[in-house]
């Protein structure tokens, strides 16, 4: 029994020692299987869920890895678009931690997963959950900023993100469409410039168009799910490329200044 205690002791320790604030920014694309889920902590602690994959169970597992067992709080909580894909783990997330604030895209889908989550939106505390859209903007503790790039006041379509620290900009594409991605960089090229690049849809065919390509100019690619397409896979051939399908989780720390991959 005290070797038993001896031995919870060190591995709370440790556990505790890994994850505290470490002055650093960590963006972790989640294997989740199929889907997007992203996990940040910023310098100072704060944590955030962008979007939550389709597998419920896998989503929490990868979750559990990557937060102190004892940690059962989140400070912010996004859905960039209500698709199968995306919505399936933040139904339970929801369900399992606290959470700060839920941000959410203007569109709405038909479906029981759905309908839980509009459920769970209604039942929180006013002024702790809302409709997301170009312009607003996110302070993840003082030196790390989320803001909503897409769609612009008043009209629909999925929430495209960008988190910038220091010199650092990681942009979550999301479900952007060809048409998204192209008024993106009419509306703010050159400024779209930007580290890391989350593909948009999950790497299909029709993605990564040569104009937004050239605007990001990314140093690094993430591609969740198992959808990348090889020609997707050919426009990036000059981009470090990480598949959460090969490596599994992905997990991007920057210092404000460099980046690197783990």
């Amino acid at each position: 029994y005290l070797l038993a205690a001896g031995i919870a002791v060190v591995v709370m320790v440790i556990a505790a020692l890994v994850t505290r604030p470490d002055g650093k920014l960590h963006v972790v694309f989640l294997d989740t299987g199929q889907g997007d889920a992203v996990y940040i902590r910023a310098p100072g602690g704060q944590q955030a869920l962008i979007d939550g994959g389709a597998d419920a169970r896998q989503t929490l597992a990868e979750l559990g890895r990557q937060m102190p067992f004892w940690d059962r709080s989140l400070d912010l909580v996004i859905l960039t678009s209500p698709d199968d894909d995306r919505i399936g783990g933040l139904v339970p997330a929801l369900e399992r931690y606290e959470v700060a604030f839920v941000g959410h895209s203007p569109e709405v889908r038909e479906g029981s997963t759905y309908t839980h989550w509009r459920a769970l939106l209604e039942q929180r505390p006013p002024g702790t959950a809302g409709a997301l859209q170009g312009g607003d903007v996110w302070q993840l503790g003082p030196d790390v900023v989320l803001s909503v790039l897409w769609p612009p006041p008043g009209e629909q379509g999925p929430l495209v993100l960008g988190l910038d620290y220091g010199a650092t900009r990681v942009l979550l594409m999301g479900d952007a469409t060809t048409v998204v991605e192209a008024m993106l960089v009419e509306a703010y090229c050159p400024s779209l410039r930007s580290q890391v690049l989350q593909l948009p849809r999950q790497g299909v065919k029709t993605c990564c168009s040569v104009a937004l390509l050239q605007a990001v100019a990314p140093e690094v690619a993430v591609v969740q799910g198992n959808r990348l397409d090889a020609i997707t896979q050919a426009k990036l051939r000059d981009t470090s490329l990480y598949r959460t399908a090969e490596r599994g989780t992905v997990e991007i720390v920057s210092d404000g200044s460099d980046v690197h991959v783990r």
